[in-house]
């Protein structure tokens, strides 16, 4: 089991990591990265969507639950997004309406939260042997 959490844990690495945007110049502040979150968060619900399929019993119930919050969060907010746009994507100086940014907020929190709780569980060792340990009988003395 702990194999898999291990695979879970790079594949949603490499998920995570992509929703950082890209500095596009030195100024660049979080109302800036947040443009390119919200043009791309279709794809982080279609990455989420397909992680969950994936790993979902390779994680532990908060990771879960924080992940299918984000995908919700992020499915809502791409609708948002093309509300705000029509297009997909913002005219230069453009920003999303504050319905977006706390949405593109909401997704990037929860899926932060997951990753943080990802590498303590992987830390603290398997989920099968946490749930192992703890089935166990206790002996007395």
């Amino acid at each position: 089991m702990f194999a898999r959490e291990v695979e879970a844990a790079d594949a949603y690495t490499k998920l995570y990591r992509g929703l950082y945007p890209k500095r596009r110049f030195p100024e660049a502040e979080w109302e800036d990265a947040r443009v390119d979150i919200a043009e791309s968060i279709g794809l982080f619900e279609k990455g989420l969507e397909q992680f969950l399929g994936a790993h979902s019993m390779a994680v532990s119930p908060e990771v879960l639950s924080l992940l299918e919050h984000a995908r919700v969060a992020a499915g809502e907010t791409n609708f948002e997004v093309g509300r705000d746009t029509g297009t997909g994507s913002y005219e230069p100086n453009e920003y999303p309406s504050d319905v977006v940014g706390k949405g593109v907020d909401d997704v990037f929190e929860s899926m932060q939260k997951a990753f943080e709780r990802i590498k303590e569980d992987l830390r603290s060792g398997s989920l099968a042997t946490k749930s192992t340990v703890a089935a166990l009988p206790k002996i007395n003395e």
